[in-house]
């Protein structure tokens, strides 16, 4: 399987998922996971990414819920078979459970109103921390 390096550095809130951590990072944890699978010339995928990062900043207070990154044209899991991209799937909290694939809005709003009706965790809001 290949693998690129593991980051050393995490810039934004999104998390970078990388073949060699994504065992540990996505399946070894009772976190919950958004993992976006992206190709960097896919232009949905340059589409989304604003409005994903958003999401994971909003989302940033909410210590169960990491919304995460993977390259799938440097990377590759045997866990995760991809039909095209970008591919968004939900790792619950229960990792014996199948990945739920997202087929909620891709903006911000329609990334955490699905989030929120999926997660088995308390709900966090840090929106209203920012006031």
């Amino acid at each position: 399987m290949k693998s690129a390096p593991i980051p050393t550095e995490e810039t934004g809130h999104v998390k970078t998922i990388v073949g060699s951590s994504f065992k540990d990072a996505v399946l070894g944890t009772e976190k919950e996971i958004l993992l976006k699978v992206y190709a960097p010339w896919c232009g949905h995928c340059k589409k989304i990414a604003p409005e994903f990062e958003a999401a994971a900043e909003a989302l940033a207070a909410n210590p169960n819920v990491i919304l995460a990154d993977f390259d799938g044209t440097l990377n590759e899991a045997e866990e995760i078979n991809i039909q095209g991209y970008p591919t968004l799937f939900w790792y619950p909290k229960d990792k014996t459970q199948d990945p739920v694939k997202f087929n909620g809005g891709r903006d911000k709003t329609g990334i955490i109103d699905w989030i929120k009706d999926h997660t088995e965790h308390e709900w966090v809001d840090l929106e209203t921390n920012n006031e």
